[in-house]
């Protein structure tokens, strides 16, 4: 997405290259069957009742891409993540991270922004990992 792809051409992207890098990988089969569901190509078709939001790692996944794949604005794919219920905290805050990346930071509500705890710090050490990603 900071290559200026939506979020739909990336998960395209993710779904046509990862299969091949994971037949590398020595994942559990359970762990091979959620990949295999996630790269299916139509996440964003699946119901909301097919989304699993609980703590494993890949059905935070799974909830953040799909909540993110059918939304247009930074607020809908991370209010939507929460909403989903189970682990809350964890989705949205993939779901808002993934978000940042294609909308930026100046799309998420200046509400939010204004009452984030520790704000000054927060935003000092974006700047410094930004400045280390670009270097």
């Amino acid at each position: 997405m900071l290559a200026g792809q939506t979020p739909a051409e990336d998960y395209a992207q993710l779904c046509a290259e990862a299969p091949a890098k994971l037949v590398q990988l020595n994942a559990a089969e359970s762990d091979k069957r959620q990949l295999d569901y996630l790269l299916t190509g139509s996440l964003a078709d699946f119901p909301q009742q097919a989304i699993r939001s609980g703590g494993y790692v890949l059905h935070t996944l799974e909830a953040a891409l799909w909540c993110l794949l059918r939304h247009n604005t930074y607020a809908e794919p991370v209010l939507a993540a929460v909403n989903l219920g189970d682990d809350t905290d964890t989705t949205g805050a993939v779901a808002g991270g993934l978000a940042g990346l294609y909308y930026g930071e100046a799309a998420i509500p200046e509400e939010w922004r204004s009452t984030l705890a520790r704000r000054v710090d927060i935003e000092d050490l974006c700047a410094r990992m930004a400045a280390v990603v670009s270097a």
